[in-house]
This record gives structure tokens, sequence and C-alpha cells, in this order.
């Protein structure tokens, strides 16, 4: 070792070139594994709601329907969280809203995306009230032709009335249809019932959630 570190390479002790080519590696070879970065960039993305949920009067074209005559169906809050409100119409001869009716309100549903989306509702509330759906497509036949696009104002919940809150759905993408009128939308028809033998004569009041999942 001695006799290693006593020679030497142009007046400079080999022992002492050997240690420092060492350590240049050792350095260069830290450096290769770590790497270092030349070009960074912030990537931000706004991601928009994809369900768009049409009610009559103002955001559809379909109007609720049943056995009752004599009430208002008045339609407040937002596109994002709507209120229904049924009342009797004042000064109305018949008796509005009682016992033994129903009230079926259609709700479109539209999927601004491009691929499936799954749907679930939540109901809270409604005293002796009872809510019901039929899910389903207008399939048709068109009635009348509006702004070039097919329409089926004729177009009515058919088929096995179902508990709501245990409602669960498919919407298909492409930005779905813009009312349920028209032949293609898909439409969950919401029934109110009030049973003959439950429902006193109050306010009742129902909260539904739909959800996406």
């Amino acid at each position: 070792m001695k006799r290693f570190f006593s020679k030497r390479w142009h007046s400079i002790p080999v022992g002492i070139v050997a240690v420092v080519l060492a350590l240049v590696l050792v350095a260069g070879g830290t450096l290769a594994a770590v790497g270092y970065g030349f070009f960074t960039s912030t990537l931000q993305v706004q991601v928009e709601e994809a369900m768009v949920v049409a009610i009559w009067p103002d955001w559809d074209n379909l109007q609720p329907y049943g056995s009752v005559d004599d009430v208002i169906i008045a339609l407040g809050g937002t596109p994002e969280s709507p209120e229904i409100s049924i009342t009797t119409i004042p000064g109305y001869a018949g008796a509005g809203f009682v016992a033994g009716e129903s009230i079926v309100i259609p709700v479109n549903f539209r999927n601004a995306g491009d691929g499936q989306l799954n749907l679930g509702a939540l109901v809270s509330g409604g005293g002796g009230l009872v809510l019901e759906y039929i899910w389903q497509t207008n399939s048709g036949p068109a009635s009348t032709n509006e702004s070039g696009q097919d329409m089926c104002r004729e177009f009515v919940a058919s088929g096995t009335w179902d508990c709501l809150s245990s409602w669960a759905g498919t919407i298909d993408g492409g930005g779905g249809k813009s009312g349920s009128a028209v032949v293609g939308a898909q439409v969950l028809f919401v029934r109110i019932m009030a049973p003959g033998n439950i429902v006193a004569p109050t306010t009742y009041t129902f909260t539904v959630t739909f959800t996406r999942y």
C-alpha cells in the first residue's frame, strides 16, 4: 500500500489521482440516478355537473297530470334545487288535493357527457303521502312538430309504479333530449298519492335527493 501511494504520475502521487477519479465516478453516478427536471407545467381542469334536470313549467315541456284539476302547481327555487308546491286554487269551488287523489310530475333527466351515468333517489318526509315512480323513454308516436323536432305531448306513464326511494337508473350520454315531450327523452314520472285511509288535511313536505354514483 505504501509502495502504491509512493508512486508518482507527472510528479502527482498516483494514490491521490485514483482517489479523485473514484470520487468523480461516484458523484457522476449519483447525479445520473437522481436526474433533474428541465420542464414543469401546471394543469388546471374545471369539471361541471353533467346532469341537467328539467321540470314543468319553466324548464320542461310536459305538464303534470292526474286526478286533480283544482290546484296550482308552482315551481320555485333554482334549476339545481327546485321547490314544487301544490296548493288549492284560491276561491275555487272544488276541494283541492284531497285523500284518494294523485298527481304525476314528469322529471326529464339529460346527460351532457359522452358516457353513461348512474343515478339513484333518496326520499325523506312526506308523512302519510306516498311517492312512486315509473322510469321510461318517450318512444312516440309523434303528434306534432316544433322547431324540427318530433313531439309527443300525450306522453304519459305506463307500467307498474314502484317506491321512489328505491329508484336507480342509467342515463345515456350525448346531451339527451331537451324536453320530456320530445321523442327519445328519458323521463322519471313521479306520482304523489294521498291514500284515502291515511291522509289528514294538513301540509305535507317531501325532500327528494337525486344522486350520481
